[in-house]
């Protein structure tokens, strides 16, 4: 299925978006039956959405397909689509204010993303060797994992896990 035609004064038409809050509401339209502006018209758009990394993010139903929020409010504000992601600054999919997102690629947004659930050390980018007796540092950069080395302590791996982190992601970086 092919992702339908959208652009900013279309957009702009049919919803109104507050930066502030990231909230989105439909606005009154005489294209549609006087019914839908009845019901719609005034009203928040959208609705919560599991993505399919597990994250949850506000979608918004336009011409029958879900779009993000966040990529609609990038052409909101811009009057382009993003290049490819819009990231969530604060790691919250369903904050859509305008001071929270930003243009992203692939793996920016992957560098701006919590520690692991499966994580036992307590410490992004660190995990325990068993055969080593130590703690090993790693970091995924474009696509590959990066070795950073062992460490006698998870905060010494962490460390170096936050340097190179910062070195390679910049402002992207989430370092805890």
């Amino acid at each position: 299925m092919k992702i339908p035609p959208l652009d900013q004064a279309t957009l702009k038409s049919i919803l109104h978006y507050d930066p502030e809050t990231g909230t989105w509401t439909w606005l009154k339209r005489s294209d549609v039956r006087p019914q839908w502006n009845g019901r719609w018209a005034g009203k928040r758009a959208g609705y919560a959405r599991q993505a399919t990394g597990g994250g949850m993010y506000w979608s918004v139903r336009i011409y029958d397909w879900p779009f993000h929020s966040g990529r609609l409010a990038w052409l909101y504000m811009t009057g382009s689509w993003p290049a490819a992601l819009v990231d969530h600054k604060n790691l919250d999919g369903l904050d859509d204010r305008w001071e929270n997102l930003r243009e992203a690629t692939k793996t920016q947004n992957a560098a701006n993303t919590a520690i692991g659930s499966r994580n036992k050390t307590g410490f992004k980018g660190v995990s325990f060797s068993k055969i080593a007796g130590r703690y090993r540092a790693t970091i995924k950069d474009g696509g590959k994992q990066r070795w950073l080395g062992y460490f006698e302590t998870p905060a010494e791996a962490h460390a170096a896990y936050c340097r190179a982190a910062t070195e390679i992601f910049g402002e992207f970086a989430r370092v805890a």
